[in-house]
């Protein structure tokens, strides 16, 4: 037996008591300051008539050290309780069992992944946003869920309160942004330590309806061009380049000189700009996908650039400096590019430059997206390769290049 030697002493006794007088072993009560029950060890109790109740002792909570204990209710006889027992102390010592600690809640997770996420400003400000509304949801019974435990959430509690929000009215987009930041929050959270497993991602998430992308016409495009041009030739190139090359805005504006390769017609994308709030500022990241990714140029393109680069070039000889620097970054209004553009000054540029034009960055992005998609007859991991988003990403909202085969297809039918 495990415990102190008064333990084992009174045991002996019993024992040989039992041994004598052939009595059934009565169970002691554990002597206070006894040691506790031993990891894993397992018991199995009658419930009442073919109902057992088994249980192991796990570790302890990590953060309170308070004892935890794993029990499963079984239906049938001894022998099935006892294979339940065995199974549970298998899977326990496989890690497969959530083992979470109480002292930490789901208002406690998010405010641990505020805090430590490094993300976007706009990222951030969005998950705050959602994590308030999760902590906030009212589940069945009254209480919040940011008042629940980690170790109480399982899959059909965060059904549950995909149900509140769906009963309350909320956008099916919302609803999906919501579901991704408690995920992200449970994963931050399972990294931690907090728990073992993530139940968002067992949850039936919900469903959001596609729609046809919004994608300007062509004539829109040479409008907005023409806007930009008459206002500001670096504006001008930096919508063109939007409407052909079809990257991020921030990858576009994290360009530099020496990714340009205008004899070839190529731009390799293999950074991108990103706004770290107060006391960060705009930094220099990797892309979305952390990857580079060589992207033609079209024919109008090159000659955009290099008209901007030769502007450029006479601007920095009148300063009297040499060459212009291979790190200078193409979209800068310093004479020898040492900073970029910030891409929220470059949005503002553009609301006042449009004049009456609609166009957005986001929907010259869907625009090359789309005519890539035509002329390539549908070929989306060539697309993917050069405008950064995955397949599964342009299989979702786009069905431009298909829609060619469904016309021929439907042409193709006989007359009745």
């Amino acid at each position: 037996m495990q415990g102190s030697e008064a333990d084992a002493e009174a045991a002996l006794e019993q024992l040989m008591a039992d041994v004598a007088g052939g009595a059934v072993a009565r169970p002691q009560p554990r002597r206070k300051g006894g040691a506790a029950r031993a990891k894993q060890s397992g018991a199995v109790s009658e419930l009442g008539a073919d109902r057992w109740l088994v249980g192991i002792e796990s570790g302890r909570d990590p953060l309170t050290g308070a004892r935890r204990r794993q029990t499963q209710v079984v239906r049938g006889s001894r022998e099935d309780a006892e294979i339940a027992l065995a199974r549970l102390r298998l899977i326990d010592n496989d890690a497969v069992l959530q083992s979470a600690t109480n002292a930490r809640t789901v208002r406690a997770a998010c405010e641990l992944s505020l805090r430590e996420v490094r993300t976007e400003l706009q990222t951030r400000r969005t998950d705050r946003s959602a994590c308030k509304r999760i902590v906030t949801t009212r589940l069945p019974g009254g209480n919040q869920l940011g008042d629940l435990a980690l170790s109480k959430l399982d899959w059909r509690t965060v059904e549950q309160v995909f149900a509140r929000w769906s009963s309350e009215g909320l956008h099916p987009a919302t609803q999906s942004r919501y579901c991704s930041a408690l995920s992200k929050v449970i994963d931050h959270a399972k990294r931690s330590g907090w728990v073992r497993h993530n139940p968002v991602r067992e949850a039936r998430r919900p469903k959001v309806p596609a729609h046809r992308p919004d994608v300007p016409r062509d004539i829109e495009v040479r409008a907005a061009l023409r806007a930009a041009e008459a206002k500001d030739y670096l504006l001008y190139a930096y919508v063109l380049g939007m409407a052909t090359i079809g990257c991020r805005r921030s990858e576009l504006l994290a360009v530099q000189v020496a990714d340009l390769d205008l004899v070839n017609a190529v731009v390799t994308i293999r950074a991108s700009l990103a706004d770290g709030g107060p006391g960060v500022g705009i930094y220099r990241k990797a892309t979305k996908r952390d990857d580079w990714r060589d992207v033609p140029l079209t024919e109008q393109m090159v000659g955009v650039f290099t008209e901007l680069l030769d502007r450029r070039q006479a601007l920095v000889a009148e300063f009297g400096q040499g060459e212009i620097s291979a790190t200078g970054y193409v979209f800068s209004d310093d004479p020898d590019g040492a900073t970029w553009m910030r891409p929220d000054s470059t949005t503002q540029r553009w609301l006042a430059a449009r004049g009456d034009c609609t166009v957005t960055f986001a929907m010259l992005r869907r625009y090359v997206a789309t005519k890539l998609l035509d002329v390539t007859a549908g070929d989306y991991r060539t697309v993917a390769s050069i405008t950064g988003n995955s397949e599964e990403t342009l299989r979702r909202w786009y069905d431009a290049g298909p829609n060619l085969a469904k016309k021929k297809a439907v042409v193709a039918m006989a007359r009745l």
